[in-house]
């Protein structure tokens, strides 16, 4: 139930690339990379080229190929993600009037360590929860979706990132450009208000592929 939102379109992809002028090099140049709407994505595709080119030389075809591969607010799927498995345009809680952004020192966690490193952790946040399953209603997309952090080679994971406080956040790992069934995944905890950490533990729960409940 809790990976339904993987199965939601995500919607015109022209209208996002409009959205997220990073998702493109079309408008090419220097000041481009300070517009990207997930930061988290920025920063990693910054430090993944020579003496951070991408934000300090300038956005290129290269650059914007990487962002828009990982950011949640351009276009997808990509290869390797299944069809229909696209992530729902609603990817950003900053999107949402009256939902707040605080930064929180994150950890992500993975017990039992998994058996293959150089991953992908991927966070995502709920505003309600089904009052029977404990997890979100059936078919409903994360109100925040973000990336922590790429081909990661040892856990603990630290990130400095903007959440939601209220929000109900778990963590996910695979090897995909987006999460997607198969994936390992954890348990939910509510950001509280006033917190400026948060720990997130994925265990050896898996994204079911049939929208119904996590399997071990």
């Amino acid at each position: 139930m809790i990976a339904l939102f993987l199965a939601c379109s995500g919607g015109d992809a022209d209208l996002l690339a409009g959205r997220d002028p990073c998702c493109s090099a079309a408008d090419a140049g220097v000041a481009v990379w300070d517009t990207c709407h997930d930061t988290t994505v920025k920063r990693v595709t910054c430090e993944q080229t020579a003496d951070g080119a991408c934000c300090e030389v300038g956005w290129t075809a290269a650059c914007a190929t990487f962002y828009a591969e990982f950011a949640s607010t351009c276009s997808a799927p990509t290869a390797g993600v299944g069809a229909g498995a696209a992530l729902p345009e609603v990817g950003r809680a900053s999107d949402f009037a009256g939902l707040d952004r605080v930064r929180v020192a994150l950890t992500v966690e993975v017990d039992p360590a998994p058996e293959q490193t150089g991953g992908n952790v991927f966070y995502a946040g709920f505003a309600e929860l089904d009052p029977n399953s404990g997890g979100p209603p059936r078919g409903q997309p994360p109100t925040d979706y973000g990336m922590v952090a790429t081909w990661v080679a040892e856990f603990p994971v630290t990130a400095e990132i903007e959440l939601s406080p209220g929000l109900h956040y778990f963590g996910m790992y695979g090897f995909g450009s987006h999460p997607q069934p198969g994936d390992r995944m954890g348990e939910l905890v509510t950001l509280a208000a006033g917190a400026s950490t948060l720990k997130l533990v994925i265990s050896d729960v898996t994204v079911p592929s049939d929208g119904g409940s996590p399997q071990r």
